[in-house]
């Protein structure tokens, strides 16, 4: 929600009309209720003589006064129990009575003895302090009569033993099921309601348990869902189902109080996270007070020291409280502007509190026969009006993702072509360079070439860095699980750092256990760049001293082990008090300082959420102007446990470089190199020129359908983004053509597109492999060497002379 606002608009279509639907039926179907509700007790009401189930009034009563005269009584009648002991009432029975019909009424709190001719039939006891009884507040009572007992004069004496008042209610005859038929009957809106209000509730309950799981995020529809659950219980056990259908009704007796205490609890709640904890204090005290009034009473009646129902005043006194907390807290929200976000809550409070405001009355004024229902609508209104608000959030949600949905397909595709744009041109000028590099032995161009081979690389890291962070941020960067040798890891690692460090004049030391399994199974390319980029910041920021690149396992279980690197520098170190940010995005700290470092600022923010979807950890010292120590551990699976002993013995890149590429001919091979960009053609040609492989070039996707229906090559450098037909349009055209005389020759992929998943994506479009510009010397004559027919390849040695492949 944060400081969105939403209006009473239903959002835009589609997805509008969709609400609108649900919208009215929810309204017809509240509207339909109310009328049903109000409508019912005339339909189910009892007519003084005789009902639909066979059931009658007992006519007729006259009760003895206190001064002993008999006085004629209509009920329901409440006798004042403060100057008397007991309350004595008689009639005369129906002469219609059988052996199969029962005097029923309701009690309340008191004990009653039925005398027929003078003859005690029954005599019911109420033990009103055990939470456990099976009496309690309020029961339903049934008197059996025999078919002898029809004309004869019943009479009954009620008794209690605290002063109170006494009410008397109508008496019925008839048979059992038929009189708790009639009972039923008359309370069957509050039941569709509750059964309404239970299905709501457990619902949101279980929806809401089903998300936090899911996400780890509660969310307010949660809380509503228990309000509706207590609410429900609460109807239940108020009318007169929980007589017939609860086992232990004494204990059924005190639920409908304890749902009245949980309710408020559940609305409060339910408001402190829609309006994102402001209040949170506000609603701490109003929570406290409820606990402790529910701690208290319930004590209080396990200890048989007062009954629950005696603490109803408090409890009708905290539900108020309720009421003005959140009105209050609405009133702050409205002030602030925050109520605009949910307006249909707001609506929904208000008809709520005017209904529990009527309600507290109604049951204050006829405690004994009051029903639920102005309580029941307001609860129905606001679940309602929430839902709907609930829903509408839930609607601008979807709509919200379909639209982040879009922009992120719209910004992969401009990242993709970004990439192509970018690192075209570069792979254009470092090919080159690297060209000049091995054919110039003048000097001077060669200190130049280095600084344009620097420089470019610097640029592609940039470019890198910047696409590996929208990788992220998109959640689109999968971990690729595979074996891979530790010693060529960490070798590579170091050497890619050397000469940068000691450019810097800086003694780079690098400590590698021997103990170190020789194949782990994890991500070795997300492994290589977290270590790469500790390494590279590390000499970043430290002028003078040492860069240490550590390197250990530690056994966790089994076949798993914690691999673990330790960089540590002595150099700028970082203050305490920005140690926190040193892992968020696009943060350079100590700008004054570092302001001529070059870099994004997102390094270390990549390397941190690597880590992260790699299940591993990253921890950090430092001490401002002494250093930093950076430690990453990542659990990797063991394949080989065989020890990696001494790491390598160091030879300088310039070395490498001469000797790597230049050790095989290939005389009688032919290769097609594809791309639209002719210095790319250049570069292809050029380094694969001293192998002496016959290589031929096209321009375009049609040329290159061309030429491979003309003749065969060893193998087809195809490029990507090209005017016309791109690479893999190209491709599938080629492998539809009966004249192709290439259908089995390799088809490799060359792209400057390095967004996440396009390898994935090229090699299900029918590639045997893929290589991302800028590509380097090594890299496409190891897949030359790779794919190219065995018999056609000599292997020398650097003297010339021919060995084995």
């Amino acid at each position: 929600m944060g400081k969105k606002k939403f209006d009473f608009s239903f959002g835009e279509k589609p997805s509008g009309g969709v609400f609108h639907f649900v919208e009215g039926m929810l309204i017809v179907g509240v509207i339909a209720l109310v009328v049903y509700i109000f409508l019912s007790p005339t339909m189910y009401g009892i007519d003084n003589e005789i009902n639909d189930l066979g059931v009658r009034d007992v006519v007729g009563w006259s009760y003895i006064d206190i001064d002993g005269q008999s006085k004629p009584a209509t009920l329901p009648i409440t006798f004042d129990m403060d100057n008397r002991d007991e309350v004595v009432m008689e009639t005369v029975l129906p002469k219609d009575v059988n052996s199969k019909d029962y005097l029923s009424t309701r009690l309340y709190k008191y004990d009653m003895a039925v005398y027929i001719d003078g003859e005690l039939r029954v005599d019911l006891k109420n033990k009103n302090t055990d939470i456990f009884r099976r009496e309690n507040y309020a029961r339903y009572v049934f008197v059996p009569l025999e078919t002898q007992d029809a004309g004869k004069t019943i009479r009954l004496v009620f008794t209690q033993k605290v002063p109170s008042k006494i009410p008397v209610m109508q008496f019925y005859i008839g048979t059992k099921s038929a009189e708790t038929r009639m009972y039923c009957n008359s309370r069957i809106p509050e039941i569709i309601v509750g059964a309404i209000l239970m299905i709501f509730g457990i619902s949101a309950v279980v929806y809401g348990i089903i998300i936090y799981f899911l996400t780890r995020k509660p969310i307010n529809i949660d809380y509503l869902g228990w309000a509706l659950f207590l609410i429900a219980i609460w109807d239940f056990t108020q009318t007169e189902f929980r007589d017939f259908f609860f086992p232990n009704v004494g204990a059924a007796s005190m639920v409908p109080a304890f749902c009245l205490i949980g309710f408020p609890v559940a609305i409060c709640l339910y408001f402190n996270t829609l309006q994102e904890y402001r209040y949170a204090k506000i609603y701490g005290i109003y929570l406290g007070l409820c606990v402790a009034n529910f701690l208290g009473a319930f004590s209080l009646s396990i200890m048989r020291v007062a009954d629950i129902y005696q603490d109803l005043p408090i409890i009708f006194g905290l539900l108020g409280l309720c009421i003005v907390v959140v009105l209050i807290t609405i009133g702050l929200d409205y002030k602030a502007g925050y109520a605009k976000n949910y307006p249909f809550v707001v609506v929904g409070t208000i008809i709520m509190s005017v209904c529990g405001a009527l309600q507290i009355i109604v049951f204050n004024v006829t405690p004994y026969t009051a029903r639920p229902l102005c309580l029941i609508i307001g609860v129905f209104s606001f679940v309602l009006l929430a839902l709907i608000h609930y829903i509408k959030n839930v609607v601008a949600l979807e709509m919200e993702k379909k639209s982040a949905e879009k922009t992120a397909e719209l910004k992969g595709k401009f990242l993709a072509s970004m990439s192509h744009e970018i690192r075209t041109p570069i792979n254009a000028v470092l090919g080159m360079n690297e060209m000049i590099l091995r054919e110039s032995n003048e000097e001077g161009v060669q200190n130049y070439a280095r600084e344009v081979e620097a420089a470019g690389k610097m640029l592609l890291s940039l470019i890198n860095d910047i696409l590996d962070f929208s990788k992220l941020d998109s959640g689109n960067m999968p971990i690729i699980l595979e074996e891979y040798r530790t010693r060529s890891i960490i070798s590579s690692c170091y050497n890619m750092l050397e000469k940068r460090a000691i450019e810097k004049g800086l003694e780079f030391k690098i400590k590698a256990d021997p103990n170190i399994p020789s194949i782990l199974e994890g991500d070795s390319v997300r492994i290589t760049q977290v270590f790469v980029n500790l390494l590279t910041n590390a000499v970043k920021y430290t002028d003078r001293g040492s860069v240490t690149f550590e390197v250990y396992c530690e056994k966790i279980e089994n076949d798993m082990t914690q691999l673990v690197c330790v960089v540590s520098d002595t150099g700028r170190g970082i203050k305490k008090e920005d140690q926190g940010r040193i892992f968020t995005s696009f943060q350079r700290l100590d700008e004054e300082v570092n302001t001529a470092i070059e870099g994004t600022g997102l390094g270390l923010s990549i390397t941190q959420t690597l880590v992260t979807i790699m299940d591993g950890t990253i921890e950090l010292e430092s001490e401002y102007q002494k250093g930093s120590k950076f430690t990453v551990r990542i659990p990797q699976k063991v394949i080989d446990s065989t020890p990696i002993g001494d790491i390598f013995t160091k030879k300088s890149q310039e070395a490498e470089k001469k000797k790597s590429g230049e050790l095989f001919k290939a005389v009688n091979s032919r290769v097609l190199a594809v791309d639209d960009v002719p210095v790319n053609l250049k570069v292809v040609s050029s380094f694969l020129k001293k192998t002496g492989i016959e290589v031929e070039t096209a321009v375009d996707g049609d040329e290159c359908i061309s030429k491979a229906c003309e003749k065969e090559y060893d193998l087809i450098l195809l490029d990507h983004m090209m005017p016309g037909k791109d690479g893999v349009e190209t491709l599938h055209e080629m492998k539809k053509l009966s004249a192709n005389k290439n259908i089995n020759t390799p088809v490799i992929m060359i792209t400057a597109n390095a967004i996440i998943g396009a390898r994935e994506e090229f090699l299900n479009e029918g590639f045997d492999d893929f290589v991302s510009k800028p590509f380097s010397y090594q890299e496409i004559q190891k897949m030359v060497l790779k794919y190219l027919p065995k018999d056609k390849i000599v292997f020398y040695d650097e003297e010339g002379g021919i060995k084995e492949s």
